[in-house]
């Protein structure tokens, strides 16, 4: 990061000068671009350290440098389609859903009613 900012100090007039146009609105707003990437960057940098403090709490252990790589994909399990079939014909959650609907309305309007006949 210091070394972009370096090379735009000392190059930003230059560049204005190869130009010929005496853009210095341009040169100003790559500035302004490098500097707001250079906030994200460092708002993420303490993000991870407040995670990583965060963590060390947690698990009561030094936190080491935490990688971030691909874990990798794998595909459902099970891998074959019959056993969530079964499942979903087994325990239907829209199905469960619109029971427990039911349950609240009919309830609800129990509750309703005998609060109007008092």
């Amino acid at each position: 990061m210091q070394l972009v900012n370096t090379v735009i100090r000392r190059r930003g007039p230059e560049l204005v000068r190869q130009d010929r146009t005496g853009d210095v609105v341009a040169v100003e707003d790559a500035k302004a671009r490098l500097d707001a990437a250079c906030s994200v960057l460092i708002t993420a940098r303490d993000t991870v350290t407040v995670a990583r403090r965060r963590l060390e709490r947690l698990t009561q252990a030094r936190v080491g440098l935490l990688s971030v790589s691909d874990p990798g994909t794998r595909g459902p399990i099970p891998d074959r389609m019959r056993p969530w079939v079964a499942m979903a014909l087994r325990n239907p959650p829209l199905l469960k859903e619109a029971e427990t609907q039911l349950r609240v309305a009919r309830t609800k309007g129990h509750v309703d009613r005998r609060a109007v006949h008092r």
